[in-house]
């Protein structure tokens, strides 16, 4: 079981550096570095899940795929109501599934994102990675990615026609972003803005009963 977001040749990489700067014996370059390291390690750390599973009370039920807060809920162009999460330095990266079912496909394309200048209006609509999929009752849900200024664009580690129950990592956010989980007509959504929510535990919409 991997424990960080962290490839064995960045872990190389940071090994060799060490080695060198332990080399030059150049005691604060050498403590800078461990510091850097341990930052590294820190920030890229994954998330402990239980991953005890009931697929029976989850169905029907969207769990938020990212950790950080709700950052707004706003209704886009198709009417569909959209929960953006917005994920911080210091929150989880993991990504995960926000409920059991299928990846039905994965696209990419280019954005700008300066967006943080202008006022939280900007993000609406836009984003640079999308995650569509469908939970086992059939209902198609979107995962819509939008980068901070720091950051990367998000890492998947899924194809379409893969399957997976909630809670499977499915890739991460690296140094945090905003994701917009775009919900069903027939769900309701039960969080409100600045709630914070927590990657596989907080649930933020479910099936409507009505």
């Amino acid at each position: 079981m991997k424990f960080f977001y962290i490839s064995k040749s960045t872990f190389f990489i940071f090994f060799l550096i060490f080695c060198f700067f332990a080399i030059l014996s150049n005691i604060y370059f050498l403590i800078f570095w461990v510091v850097i390291f341990g930052s590294s390690l820190y920030l890229f750390r994954k998330k402990k899940i239980n991953s005890h599973e009931d697929q029976v009370t989850t169905k029907g039920t969207i769990y938020a795929p990212v950790s950080g807060s709700v950052f707004d809920i706003w209704k886009d162009s198709d009417g569909r109501t959209n929960v953006t999460l917005l994920t911080n330095l210091l929150d989880h990266y993991g990504l995960y599934m926000p409920c059991s079912g299928s990846i039905v496909d994965l696209s990419f394309r280019e954005d700008s994102y300066i967006y943080r200048i202008f006022s939280s209006e900007s993000f609406k609509g836009k984003f640079n990675s999308e995650i569509v999929m469908k939970d086992n009752l059939g209902n198609e849900i979107k995962l819509r990615f939008l980068r901070f200024f720091t950051s990367r664009k998000p890492e998947f580690v899924v194809l379409p026609g893969d399957r997976g129950m909630r809670m499977a990592n499915i890739g991460y956010v690296p140094f945090g972003g905003m994701t917009s989980v775009v919900i069903p007509e027939n769900f309701e959504v039960v969080v409100s803005k600045n709630d914070n929510v927590y990657a596989t535990d907080s649930i933020i919409a479910r099936i409507s009963s009505s």
